[in-house]
């Protein structure tokens, strides 16, 4: 049974095809694997704004998610990956553009295909919404299950920037990524300065007004002659 899975974002749809290779006749194993996708036929991501989009097979979806990661947590800090383990055909890379306000997505293909080269323009919001989706796909886990998040560490031998974390910052993030990538940001916000929190050294005066006070009445029908 074939099996279609989206990701939708205003900006980005991710849409996957496919089949479960270990479906079986029974009713419960039909139950249980119901909705997984273990076999990839296609995958298509398509940019609503622009009107542009990128497909491909499995190699396509794992390539493109891995350098989308990679690039979020570049943004987080500061350092580049390295690109000599680059991944096989089709190889993508991401470049930001007029200081990050776009991005380029460069697919290269190998020489069997028809398109040698594929690159298009994204908008920031549409760039952060495929960070959003990409997101999606690895959480889900009746998606390519054997697919995982990879986290690596990088030498700081690669840093290629030293430009403030809030500067190579954008301010349209969702999706777990994004909300590292917000969580950025608020490590470098400035603590208040201890004289903002300490009382004035001159103090307003505070005017002392006298209580009034009210005689006792003598009392006297108690008092006693001698």
């Amino acid at each position: 049974m074939n099996i279609i899975k989206q990701y939708d974002r205003p900006n980005c749809v991710l849409t996957l095809e496919g089949f479960n290779e270990n479906s079986s006749a029974s009713q419960d194993d039909f139950d249980d694997d119901f909705g997984l996708i273990s076999i990839l036929t296609s995958a298509e991501c398509v940019f609503k704004t622009s009107n542009q989009k990128l497909q491909g097979h499995r190699t396509f979806l794992e390539n493109l998610a891995r350098v989308i990661n990679n690039y979020a947590q570049e943004l987080l800090s500061g350092l580049s990956h390295s690109q000599e383990d680059l991944q096989e055909y089709p190889k993508i890379s991401v470049t930001a553009l007029d200081e990050a306000k776009k991005y380029k997505i460069t697919v290269e293909n190998d020489d069997d295909q028809e398109v040698k080269m594929q690159e298009i323009e994204l908008r920031k919001t549409e760039f952060f919404d495929l960070l959003d989706v990409v997101d999606q796909f690895y959480a889900d886990s009746t998606a390519l299950p054997d697919v995982s998040l990879e986290l690596e560490v990088v030498s700081k031998k690669l840093r290629q920037s030293e430009e403030p974390l809030s500067q190579r910052m954008v301010p349209v993030v969702t999706g777990t990524l994004s909300l590292a990538l917000a969580a950025g940001i608020l490590f470098v916000v400035p603590n208040p300065k201890p004289s903002d929190l300490e009382p004035s050294a001159n103090p307003l005066p505070v005017e002392d007004i006298p209580a009034e006070t009210v005689p006792l009445e003598s009392d006297n029908g108690n008092s006693s002659e001698e």
